[in-house]
């Protein structure tokens, strides 16, 4: 380390991601609240802000939005489209002296992510060296080395931001891939999405733990059926589906639930919660099957590789 201690720089920053997180929520909320009309909103780390682009003609009816703004804190920058006649900020940044930036994409734990040709969940990042990966089940690719795309929950296969490529994929005693972040617009972190929860719309994994008893209570956050929970019925070493006859898949150390799946599921992130600690939860496993009344998922322990550790806050 000492030898490149010359040419690491280190800039220290006021707000934290989980400031900036919270009070990206209450934006989103405000937003919806108000109508805002024509609005993008954005954690912009080189500002160590959320950053607000609006169009002065929607100033009228975003007035209200705008006012609620000005109250948060950290108070967020508004943006205007250059060609305009003003500048408008509303804290220390200079918003006339930033430089024009893509708005990059966050994709949460739960959100959906397709090939263009099937479509599953993502489960949770992991990290290995200086990659990022997005883990979700094996079998929502037909085969390695395949493009995924990020698709909003709500939505039809129409997205087109990349994510990266699975580049490990096994689907024969565990149902597991590894999806690698490519794609610098796209952010990794630690969220999961539980967007129909007014008063916790992102829960935050703080760390991981392994489901171990009967009867405990889960729960799982998917493209198809959002967030779902329910009790362990069964923690078994071995599942065997067939299909006419003959084994589709067999998979070992896995734990069966009786919350809601469906197709499209799969590869969501489970999880345990207490609610004195909301928003925050632990990480337990992540969902590869839905059937007979169940949803089955497999254990952290079972699904991580060497070298890989779950990005927690």
């Amino acid at each position: 380390m000492k030898p490149y201690l010359k040419l690491l720089s280190f800039v220290q920053v006021k707000n934290s991601f989980d400031q900036l997180n919270f009070t990206f929520n209450q934006l989103e909320r405000l937003a919806k609240k108000y109508n805002a009309v024509d609005c993008t909103l954005g954690i912009e780390s080189n500002v160590n802000n959320i950053v607000i682009y609006l169009n002065y003609a929607d100033d009228a009816r975003n007035q209200a939005f705008i006012d609620n703004a000005k109250n948060l804190t950290p108070t967020p920058i508004i943006e205007y489209p250059k060609d305009n006649k003003k500048e408008v900020k509303f804290n220390s940044f200079n918003s006339s002296t930033l430089i024009p930036r893509q708005l990059s994409i966050r994709i949460l734990d739960g959100d959906g992510i397709t090939t263009l040709k099937s479509i599953g969940s993502a489960g949770f990042w992991v990290r290995s060296g200086d990659s990022e990966y997005l883990a979700t089940a094996g079998h929502v690719a037909r085969k390695k080395n395949l493009d995924f795309y990020y698709v909003p929950w709500e939505s039809g296969i129409t997205n087109n931001t990349l994510i990266g490529k699975m580049i490990m994929r096994k689907i024969y005693n565990i149902d597991i891939g590894y999806i690698m972040k490519t794609n610098n617009d796209t952010l990794a972190g630690p969220i999961i999405r539980n967007t129909d929860n007014e008063e916790f719309p992102e829960l935050h994994i703080m760390g991981v733990t392994d489901p171990d008893t009967e009867g405990t209570v889960v729960c799982k956050s998917g493209f198809t059926t959002h967030v779902t929970c329910g009790r362990i019925t069964g923690i078994r070493n071995t599942v065997t589906e067939l299909f006419d006859g003959h084994r589709i898949f067999e998979i070992n150390s896995h734990v069966i639930t009786d919350m809601q799946c469906n197709d499209g599921d799969s590869g969501a992130p489970v999880y345990q919660y207490l609610e004195e600690l909301l928003p925050t939860v632990l990480l337990v496993g992540m969902v590869f099957h839905a059937g007979h009344g169940s949803c089955s998922f497999q254990p952290l322990r079972a699904i991580l590789l060497p070298g890989m550790e779950v990005i927690t806050i």
